[in-house]
């Protein structure tokens, strides 16, 4: 009689063993799911609220189309603002290359599509396709826009080349 009730309490320690073991699995588990529910969170809000990656993406090339060059150059990334051979480029000779990739006169921008390409190494590329309304009908433009974080501002690469 012993061994039975010896044997009943083994077999009910192992079950409240097994019980513990299954309740702490699930707690893992719970805990796991909340974890990536708070990443996905903050990955969305990151990338679609706010000023985010795509949303500087647009606004750099509405600025760009619309005339707003001071915007532009604001939100131009300063490593970049360099000639071909790494001397600082002055604000003015900034503003007549924009002027020079935008066109003679400012436009209304009346479309803007981002398309995110891919990110390495916290850069972010954006193919960003702009219509706007010119004399003939409307006309559009595409842009390469390589984006990076600095300090909680995206800063864009000049993307096309300064003349010295």
């Amino acid at each position: 009689m012993a061994n039975k009730m010896d044997e009943r309490r083994r077999i009910a320690a192992n079950i409240r063993r097994a019980v513990n073991i299954a309740r702490i699995a699930g707690i893992i588990v719970l805990v796991a799911i909340a974890v990536t529910g708070v990443l996905r969170l903050i990955e969305f809000y990151s990338q679609e609220v706010g000023l985010s990656a795509p949303n500087a993406a647009e606004t750099y090339a509405r600025a760009l189309y619309e005339g707003n060059l001071d915007t532009v150059y604001n939100m131009t990334d300063a490593a970049s603002l360099t000639d071909l051979y790494g001397r600082p480029v002055e604000r003015v000779a900034f503003m007549a290359e924009a002027r020079e990739l935008r066109g003679s006169d400012p436009r209304t921008v009346e479309r803007i599509k981002v398309d995110k390409l891919f990110d390495a190494d916290g850069v972010h590329y954006y193919l960003v396709s702009v219509t706007f309304s010119a004399d003939g009908g409307p006309e559009s433009r595409e842009l390469l826009l390589q984006l990076r974080n600095d300090e909680g501002s995206w800063r864009v690469a000049w993307p096309f080349g300064l003349a010295p």
